[in-house]
């Protein structure tokens, strides 16, 4: 598939855009980056100049706009472009039609006789998301017939026939190789009811159907009991799937070392585990038409894989809402644990991961999967149509930069106070101290007094042991002695 444009390419062109006189930029971006027409031009110099995205009427004409041109005027590339863009600057209506457009171009191309593997391989993607079987038997068919296809298109095909059987209901052949390498992961997998818990916050009851799955499986679970309670969330983990992310979180704050309650740990980097619990998860990720699969796409994808017998996804609405995480989920300093730079982030991050493509695939497959579930919250997500869900995170993930900018104050004023207070409690502390050291001192000096007073008398009685001893080596003691004797003879009778 094509790989998105990346974030850092798609920011250098809105920092030129941004930066330069608007003629000037027309004319380079027409030269460098086939923006053939003024009209769409003009759509993306209006996304780019503002921080967040446009507001709703001047959404609305803009739509209007994009769908008067003729999607044959611009090349594939171009409305990837113009996709990358306006998904970066938060605008997602305008992204999902840009999208179609490049749908567009491709079938176009198609039926104009154009047959190289990179075409086929797009045409795939858009007949599995799209629900074309019957396009997709008949590309496969032209495709067997070329030769010398890269052996990484090979795989790519390999991950679309297994996703089209997916999409489906069937099980693809190509799995028994995977199976055969994880053996132990396909016998605990095999045949069980599965729940898929995504790491969100909810207030629906939950806990119960969860924790009374055969298997629960949950996305990046970084410690013990991360995400977990008797009401919403269950209780129980036994698998969980991690990104690079939270690999690196448990390297960095865990030192490696990922909760001992679980089976099996699957992730996309390194291995994290010394005691063959991990296993790399099978890379999907070029079966979008653009971009990359979340965790949640993937971890299904490679469940199916292993025949399970149910899955049910829980807490999931396919990022409608910049929904919180649960507790702990990102690292302590990271900017995602802040309303609307997480928000900012994610629109950026949607440009490489292609939400639209996502939601028809997922959509296919719990329509067309009986062994795939979903709650009512992905249900409700599922059941809208494209252009609600863009149209629902253009407004979700509309970054407010006046509330940043109060919330900055806010934290700046509180830290102020904070300061504050925290000379005083210094100051009281130093006191104390002073306090406590001069109390060391007097204690000192009298442990000091009372040692001296305790040595005189030891010299003392030791003088007096001395004078004793020499009285009874006296001959005054031994004339006396028989005295000494009656007398304590007589003391005696007396008691």
């Amino acid at each position: 598939m094509s790989q998105a444009l990346s974030i850092k390419l798609v920011e250098r062109i809105i920092e030129i855009i941004r930066s330069e006189n608007h003629e000037d930029v027309m004319d380079e971006l027409i030269k460098d980056l086939v923006l053939r027409d003024k009209k769409l031009y003009e759509i993306i110099y209006l996304c780019t100049i503002h921080n967040t995205a446009l507001e709703e009427p001047i959404r609305a004409e803009l739509i209007d706009k994009i769908q008067s041109i003729d999607s044959s005027s611009c090349s594939y590339s171009t409305w990837l472009l113009c996709f990358s863009i306006a998904m970066h600057t938060g605008n997602f209506s305008l992204a999902y039609l840009f999208r179609e457009n490049a749908k567009r171009n491709i079938y176009i191309k198609y039926r104009s006789g154009e047959r190289n593997t990179e075409l086929l391989c797009k045409l795939l993607s858009l007949a599995i998301e799209d629900g074309d079987d019957a396009l997709y038997i008949e590309i496969r068919k032209v495709i067997s017939k070329k030769e010398g296809i890269p052996s990484n298109k090979l795989a790519d095909l390999d991950h679309l026939d297994m996703i089209f059987s997916f999409c489906n209901g069937t099980v693809s052949k190509i799995a028994e190789k995977y199976i055969s390498n994880n053996q132990d992961y396909y016998n605990y997998i095999s045949g069980k009811k599965i729940a898929l818990v995504v790491p969100t916050l909810v207030e629906t009851l939950d806990a119960s159907e969860i924790d009374g799955s055969d298997v629960v499986v949950r996305l990046n679970y970084s410690y013990k009991g991360q995400g977990c309670d008797m009401i919403y969330k269950g209780v129980r983990t036994d698998i969980s799937y991690y990104n690079k992310m939270t690999l690196n979180k448990l390297d960095e704050e865990f030192s490696g070392q990922a909760p001992d309650d679980l089976k099996f740990l699957v992730g996309k980097g390194k291995s994290i585990d010394r005691n063959n619990k991990y296993r790399r998860l099978y890379p999907f990720d070029n079966s979008l038409l653009n971009g990359t699969f979340n965790m949640l796409p993937n971890t299904l994808f490679d469940l199916l894989v292993f025949s399970p017998s149910e899955i049910k996804i829980f807490h999931s609405d396919m990022q409608l809402k910049p929904s919180l995480r649960v507790k702990n989920y990102y690292s302590e300093n990271s900017i995602l644990n802040e309303d609307e730079l997480f928000k900012a982030s994610v629109s950026k991050s949607f440009s490489i991961h292609d939400p639209f493509g996502q939601l028809n695939i997922i959509r296919r497959i719990v329509k067309n999967n009986s062994k795939v579930l979903a709650d009512d919250i992905l249900t409700l997500t599922l059941n809208m149509s494209n252009v609600e869900y863009a149209s629902c995170l253009t407004e979700n993930y509309r970054v407010n930069f006046n509330k940043k900018a109060l919330e900055d104050q806010h934290i700046e004023s509180t830290n102020i106070e904070l300061i504050s207070e925290l000379r005083n409690k210094i100051k009281s502390l130093n006191e104390k101290a002073i306090h406590v050291e001069n109390k060391l001192h007097l204690m000192e000096s009298q442990k000091t007094s009372q040692e001296r007073v305790i040595a005189e008398m030891k010299i003392k009685i030791k003088n007096q042991k001395i004078q004793f001893s020499k009285l009874k080596s006296s001959f005054s003691w031994k004339l006396t002695k028989p005295i000494r004797f009656v007398g304590r003879s007589l003391l005696f009778m007396r008691k």
